[in-house]
């Protein structure tokens, strides 16, 4: 077992062992020695003891921290750090009042104000969180007031529900897709009775389109299946800069036998050959009869 031994020679089982019998912790023995202090310096130079007070405010009065000194003045020891970091002075990190957010005044369908949504919320006896999604779900100010604090929701066709989640089991919409609507900016109406995916969306918000003949559409999806184009396809339109509504080229090619096809996947679709297997055997150097019967001639080679 490795022994340490002090400036005296006295022998102890480990350096912690020997830095507890000079009564201070072991990681200030091991830093004073890493710094190059010599073993008796470093055994009976006295550990500091943290001073009292070590905090000032600008009145001279001190405090054990600045937990305490935040105490004092009645606020909270995060905002007083976060001045102080910016370079505040100690007299106006402790004495600038802390600037509250004001809540903006509201008027129910009576035309009674109220200093705040939350207090006219709870004049009437209803969650904030309530009142706050009925009206963002299509209710009437006075709907959404007086209708009981509950659960209840209206569709866009005033019907009534128990709950959202009875609503939306009427219309056999899942609550994720009618939530993810909701929140891109799409109406109620679109929201509940919308086919699955006939929404599209761009940075979660909802894009209406226009093709290039000025014809509107209320979404991406639907332009995309009038003019019979994918929404990958629009897209790679928009990125080379090419108009939606423009037809689909079409790039005949001819095989080794000279006949000729409308278009590569025509081709490879005659020869039961993959598009893959052909762009695999191009790469490695095979004629294009090799790739197409998929058998190299006798005296050649391919890489592999």
């Amino acid at each position: 077992m490795p022994q340490c031994r002090d400036h005296l020679g006295k022998e102890y089982p480990s350096l912690a062992a020997m830095a507890r019998a000079y009564g201070f912790a072991p990681v200030v023995l091991a830093t004073r020695l890493s710094r190059g202090w010599d073993p008796e310096t470093a055994l009976l130079t006295p550990a500091r003891k943290r001073r009292s007070g070590t905090c000032t405010d600008h009145l001279g009065n001190r405090y054990p921290d600045l937990k305490a000194m935040a105490k004092a003045y009645g606020m909270d020891d995060r905002l007083l750090r976060q001045r102080l970091s910016r370079s505040w002075r100690t007299e106006e990190a402790l004495t600038v009042p802390v600037r509250e957010n004001r809540p903006k005044p509201c008027w129910d369908h009576l035309g009674r104000e109220f200093p705040s949504m939350s207090s006219m919320a709870e004049a009437y006896g209803i969650n904030l969180y309530t009142l706050q999604k009925r009206l963002k779900g299509g209710f009437s100010l006075q709907d959404a007031l007086m209708l009981p604090n509950s659960h209840a929701t209206r569709d866009h066709l005033g019907n009534v529900y128990p709950s959202e989640k009875a609503m939306l089991e009427a219309y056999g919409i899942h609550r994720n897709t009618f939530s993810r609507r909701i929140a891109a900016g799409a109406s109620l109406e679109d929201a509940l009775t919308a086919k699955p995916h006939a929404l599209h969306t761009v940075d979660g918000k909802l894009e209406p389109k226009q093709d290039g003949k000025g014809n509107a559409y209320r979404n991406l999806r639907e332009m995309c299946d009038t003019l019979g184009i994918s929404v990958s396809a629009y897209h790679a339109r928009k990125r080379r800069g090419i108009p939606p509504d423009r037809p689909n080229r079409v790039h005949p090619i001819t095989d080794h036998l000279g006949t000729e096809y409308p278009t590569l996947q025509a081709m490879l679709d005659a020869y039961k050959v993959s598009r893959g297997a052909y762009r695999s055997r191009k790469k490695n150097g095979w004629t294009p009869e090799e790739c197409l019967l998929g058998r190299k001639k006798k005296g050649t080679s391919h890489e592999r």
